[in-house]
């Protein structure tokens, strides 16, 4: 249950899609657990949690989504998107690919959640540099044609860029004054207690989305 203070301090939910492999969930368990296992166990659902944080002396919440595996339906439903402030669209520095399909994700996120912010999320920056298949200007172009907010350049493996990304999403919401979510109003809303919705029977297997 809310308490009082926790009500009033914003809450702002925040989506991560991208194609099978880019690292979402590499990403999303860097942040809330400061860990990378390049071993990892899918889930077919969603996953969420939400952190308080504190950006330029103020707090705020976010609720952060994973896909977990609905990627893998090439389409994720109206309840994933629904009351979402911002969406970080995720890429491989090293699949050209990866960037090139967002504009999926993009076409969901404007039918879904059209007032959400747009972020662009490079990940795997600590590969080398000659096995990067996504030149910076080429992202940069793609930012500015599909009216995204602000790119990333993070890297999950290492951890580098993913708490300062998220501090500076929250920063863009909190000075854009975007309406946050209202207490329970996602109807999707997974409780901390079990905050991963389980579509099909977990199993182990090696891949590594650094």
């Amino acid at each position: 249950m809310a308490t009082p203070n926790s009500t009033a301090v914003p809450l702002y939910k925040v989506v991560l899609v991208g194609d099978i492999g880019v690292g979402k969930t590499s990403v999303y368990t860097r942040y809330q657990k400061d860990f990378f296992d390049p071993i990892r166990t899918p889930t077919f659902g969603v996953d969420n949690f939400i952190e308080e944080l504190y950006v330029d002396e103020k707090r705020c919440r976010l609720n952060i989504w994973d896909t977990a595996g609905l990627e893998r339906t090439g389409s994720l439903t109206s309840h994933y998107y629904h009351s979402a402030q911002a969406v970080a669209l995720l890429y491989a520095v090293d699949e050209l690919n990866s960037l090139n399909i967002i504009l999926h994700w993009i076409e969901d996120a404007e039918r879904y959640a059209p007032y959400a912010a747009k972020f662009l999320v490079a990940n795997k920056i600590d590969l080398d540099k000659d096995d990067w298949e996504v030149e910076e200007m080429k992202a940069q172009l793609f930012m500015e044609s599909n009216n995204i907010i602000m790119k990333y350049n993070v890297s999950a493996k290492t951890g580098e860029g993913i708490k300062e990304m998220f501090e500076d999403i929250s920063r863009y919401l909190m000075q854009q004054k975007v309406a946050p979510t209202m207490p329970h109003g996602d109807p999707f809303h997974l409780s901390h207690e079990d905050s991963s919705l389980d579509l099909r029977k977990q199993k182990q297997f090696s891949l590594c989305s650094c």
